[in-house]
């Protein structure tokens, strides 16, 4: 999902690693 991608890119720009397992 593209919007989820680009939500975790936005987060690791900010400086903070969302869990990608628990994202996806």
């Amino acid at each position: 999902i593209q919007s989820a991608i680009a939500k975790y890119v936005v987060d690791v720009k900010a400086g903070q690693f969302p869990t990608i397992e628990h994202q996806y």
